[in-house]
């Protein structure tokens, strides 16, 4: 099992200060790991569990984000759409997003959910 789950008591990852590049895909992740490097650039979430979009505040630097394949709006959320997250596609660190595979929503100019 590959998966990366939140232990109680568990102590929270030490990431290198320098990593630029992550790939986390198919590691069974329910929400973004806490305390990713700040340089982090780039970011494989791909296929994955998870239900919204990643916060911009909680990816600052990244500029290649890729979440295909999670399940972000299923028929329940679909009609609470503007508590599933939404995410500015023109932010700073939303430069490249591959959402390939997975259920997205365009509400008008350049915002997605």
């Amino acid at each position: 099992d590959n998966s990366l789950r939140d232990a109680a008591g568990a102590p929270s990852c030490d990431w290198p200060s320098q990593l630029n590049s992550l790939n986390l895909s198919f590691t069974g992740l329910k929400q973004v790991p806490k305390g990713l490097p700040a340089k982090l650039s780039v970011l494989d979430l791909s296929y994955n569990r998870l239900d919204r979009n990643p916060s911009p505040d909680e990816l600052p630097q990244v500029g290649n984000l890729s979440l295909k394949g999670n399940p972000f709006l299923d028929s329940e959320s679909h009609s609470e759409k503007f508590n599933s997250g939404v995410v500015t596609a023109g932010a700073p660190s939303s430069q490249a997003v591959a959402l390939s595979g997975t259920l997205a929503l365009l509400l008008g100019d350049r915002l997605f959910v």
